[in-house]
């Protein structure tokens, strides 16, 4: 089965992430001639694009693993599993304030004034953009749940938490070619830490649920 570990890692890699990303930011820039300028309605069928690819994405590999979704929910998620798992959120948000010199807005409240101000202040357009950005980073996080639950079957524990950290981190540091190279790096490390944390902890709980969790109450402050 290890031998299947580089096969699943690569189409993971290319199928329901960095891959994924680029080609359909490809087509929509080959057609609208800039992603920065794309109307909101636009920008809401790009969204929408990756999210359902990338389900899909997700199903066709569940199936060749022989898992199912319930998988990448699987376990309890406690009183014990609640504290662990904000203790991780806190951390990471503390790293964020000290990098922002403490100059900080939540992520959340950040999200819906940038969809607020790129819909012409039509708060239900805002809504919805908002709504939508939230279901793409649902089926994001499912995804490495994935590669998680995955590389657990196919390479062992430790492939589990390496290959969410070295994977996710690096789509991130790709994606992040428009910023400057420094800020590129710095984004694959951050997410490259915060998923070995996740995953670490996902594996001594044993709890799928624990990378959910940590994931929206990120996003949320």
């Amino acid at each position: 089965m290890k031998r299947a570990f580089p096969l699943f890692a690569l189409l993971w890699f290319v199928f329901a992430t960095w891959g994924l990303e680029l080609g359909v930011a490809f087509v929509y820039k080959t057609f609208a001639g800039s992603l920065t300028s794309l109307p909101p309605t636009t920008r809401l069928e790009m969204l929408w694009t990756i999210t359902i690819l990338r389900a899909l994405a997700v199903a066709i590999l569940l199936r060749w693993l022989g898992l199912n979704w319930r998988e990448l929910f699987a376990g309890r998620f406690g009183a014990r599993e609640l504290a662990l798992s904000t203790a991780v959120v806190l951390a990471f948000l503390l790293l964020e304030l000290v990098y922002s010199g403490w100059e900080y807005t939540p992520q959340a409240i950040g999200e819906f004034r940038y969809y607020l101000s790129l819909s012409g202040g039509r708060e239900s357009l805002a809504a919805v953009l908002f709504a939508s950005q939230y279901a793409y980073y649902f089926v994001e996080i499912l995804a490495v749940n994935l590669l998680y639950a995955g590389s657990l079957r196919l390479a062992g524990e430790r492939a589990a938490v390496v290959a969410p950290t070295l994977l996710w981190g690096l789509a991130h540091a790709i994606n992040g070619i428009a910023m400057p190279l420094q800020q590129a790096v710095l984004l694959g490390l951050y997410v490259g830490l915060f998923a070995f944390a996740m995953y670490s902890l996902c594996l001594k709980s044993k709890s799928m649920k624990v990378p959910l969790y940590i994931w929206f109450a990120n996003l949320a402050v």
